[in-house]
Formats: structure tokens, C-alpha cells, sequence
């Protein structure tokens, strides 16, 4: 399963289950994006512009990484998205040549729906093939309203930290890993347009099939991998508001502890042997390992609690990404028809 895939998933079902608004007005938002050992770090800024059944996404952005920008990927990049309900049209818009590309919501939903059916044909084929795979997974989700606030473009936010964990487990070798989704989210409930809002993203999420057999087929691969989709919307559906500010982070649960023991015991033995090599009292090989089973220290209970607790602390979250978008300005003034045309 490609961890693309996976993360769409998740986006799509979250959008049901929450009703994190923007407004029928024009948003400004700086972006951050930071990840695969700072190679996609970038910033920039975002207007996002909904009117009625007309949304538009007008985006700058430059990479920060400084090896990108010796190659020249430095420069700031424009460009647009156009989202039309009516037309049933995505239109992207290349800003500096006035020129674009247009995808049918049809198109979109054909793509997703080919997209789910290789995800399926790759679960089979490798079920075929490694018949003996005992991996199982599982998933915790938690929603932790910190109780936190702050003043973000001059609403009032409270924090909301969503954290999905994707355990993996070898049932055989005992072997395990994780995957790590944190949504750290800003919410305001008195920024206005939040019925415009939420009436235009139902719609698009209905012409574009998250709904019916995709919606299912979504469901069903999210199973697969330990979600359960009826426990994802009971923790996120009674979240209400805006997101003014929201970090998203994705990163591996490294399980150091098998790695820690078996480096732990191979100094152990090397110590061992460079000591029975010291020994010149003319023991023979065989008193000497006698000697060494005998007189090795029994590991006391505290050592031991000691051990697990050092473990423990080496096992952590590695980021592999980490996207931030701050809402910096809010405005209600009106938007003239023009600035949803192509050029």
C-alpha cells in the first residue's frame, strides 16, 4: 500500500467526519513544509477565495533547501487552482504564462477509482505471493482538546491535536514498526461564511464520488490496515470551527529496543573475550568459560527496569514530513467574477 494512498484516505473520510471551516470570503495564509532531511523544505503564501459554487486557491512558493536552490529550484514558483461546482471543472493555471490545464471532476473520480482498484490488485498479489505473512495492524486514534488557546488573525482558537498511530506487527519474528499522523489544529467558531463553507465542500465531495462505492472502497482499505472508520468518526465528529493554524506531521515509530538488547549483549561478550584473553593464570579454555558462566553478574531488577526505560526513550517519532499553514489575514470584501476565468 503506498503511504500516499493512505494519507488520501484518511484526508477523505476526515472531511466528513469534520467540519473544520473556512469562509465564503478571501483567506491569506503563509506555508511551511519541512521533510526527507530538509530536500522538500519550502515556504510560502496562500489565498484561498470561495464564492458561492466558485472556490480559487492562488499559491507562492519557493524551496528553502539550500542544495535545491544551487540547482536552481529556488525561485519563487505561482500558480492556481480554480475549482468550478457549476462547470464540474478543475482548472489549473500556470500565473506566469497565462496558460492551463483542465481536469473534469470525472476525471478525478476516474482516477481515484483506478487508483483504489491497484491498491486491491497490489493487496492481492502480494497476499498470493507471501501466503505466509503474518503481519497484523492496528490503529489508535486520539483527540486531545488541550484546552490551550490563542489569538490567530484576530480570532480566538482552541487547540485540537488529532494523533493516528498505524501499528505494524510480525506475529512470527516478532518484529514491529509504526507510522506516525499528527493533526495539530487551531480552531475558531466565530469567523462567519462557515455555512458557505461547508455547503460547497459537501457538494464537491458528492460530485466528485466520496460518497457510495468509493466512500465504501476507501472504508474498506482503511480496515485492512487496522482503522476503523466508525472509530475515526466518533472522535473527530464533533469538532466544529475554522482552522486558523494547523500542523500536520507524518513520521516512523522507531523501535530501537531489539537493536539496543543485541548491541548491549555483543559489548557484553566482546568484554568477555577480551578479558579471558588477558587472563594469564594458565586456565584452560574450558575453565575459562566456566568461569565466565559462573562468574557473571546475575542483571538485578533495577538494572533490568533501568534497560527497558532507556529503551524505551530511544523509541521515538522520525519526522519524514511536516506541513504548516497559518491564516494571517480574513477578509469579507467582495470578489469580482473575473478572478474564477481562465485567461
Amino acid at each position: 500500500m503506498k503511504p500516499k494512498l493512505i494519507l488520501f484516505t484518511v484526508a477523505a473520510l476526515l472531511l466528513f467526519a469534520m467540519a473544520v471551516v473556512h469562509a465564503d470570503i478571501t483567506i491569506k495564509s503563509t506555508v511551511t513544509s519541512k521533510g526527507l532531511v530538509g530536500l522538500t523544505n519550502m515556504e510560502g503564501t496562500q489565498t484561498q477565495i470561495i464564492a458561492g459554487d466558485k472556490a480559487k486557491t492562488a499559491s507562492t512558493f519557493k524551496m528553502t533547501n539550500k542544495v535545491m536552490k544551487f540547482l536552481g529550484a529556488g525561485k519563487p514558483q505561482e500558480s492556481a487552482e480554480i475549482t468550478r461546482l457549476d462547470k464540474e471543472l478543475f482548472w489549473d493555471v500556470n500565473l506566469k504564462d497565462k496558460e492551463y490545464k483542465e481536469r473534469t471532476f470525472a476525471d478525478v473520480r476516474a482516477e481515484m477509482e483506478k487508483g483504489l482498484q491497484q491498491a486491491d490488485k497490489e493487496k492481492a498479489k502480494y497476499a498470493k505471493e507471501h501466503p505466509e505473512d503474518t503481519v497484523k495492524f492496528r490503529t489508535d486514534v486520539k483527540v486531545d482538546k488541550t484546552g490551550k488557546s490563542q489569538k490567530i488573525a484576530g480570532y480566538n482558537t482552541e487547540e485540537t491535536i488529532i494523533t493516528m498511530i498505524m501499528y505494524a506487527k510480525n506475529a512470527e519474528s516478532g518484529e514491529q514498526g509504526a507510522m506516525k499522523m499528527t493533526m495539530d489544529l487551531w480552531l475558531a467558531k466565530d469567523v462567519p461564511g462557515a455555512e458557505d463553507f461547508q455547503k460547497f465542500y459537501a457538494e464537491m465531495a458528492t460530485k466528485l464520488g466520496f460518497t457510495g462505492h468509493s466512500q465504501q472502497s476507501m472504508e474498506g482499505m482503511l480496515t485492512a490496515f487496522g482503522i476503523d472508520p466508525r472509530e475515526l468518526y466518533k472522535h473527530t465528529k464533533d469538532l466544529q470551527g475554522m482552522s486558523l493554524m494547523s500542523t500536520v506531521s507524518l513520521g516512523s515509530m522507531v523501535d530501537t529496543s531489539a537493536q539496543a538488547g543485541n548491541q548491549s549483549e555483543a559489548k557484553e561478550q566482546k568484554k568477555e573475550e577480551e578479558s579471558d584473553e588477558a587472563d594469564e593464570g594458565g586456565k584452560s579454555s574450558a575453565a575459562k568459560k566456566l568461569g565466565g558462566l559462573f562468574g557473571k553478574k546475575k542483571e538485578s531488577k533495577d538494572d533490568k527496569e533501568s534497560k527497558d526505560a532507556k529503551s524505551q526513550q530511544q523509541s521515538g517519532p522520525v519526522y519524514l514530513m511536516q506541513f504548516t499553514t497559518t491564516v494571517t489575514e480574513i477578509s469579507a470584501t467582495g470578489v469580482a467574477a473575473s478572478e474564477f476565468e481562465v485567461p
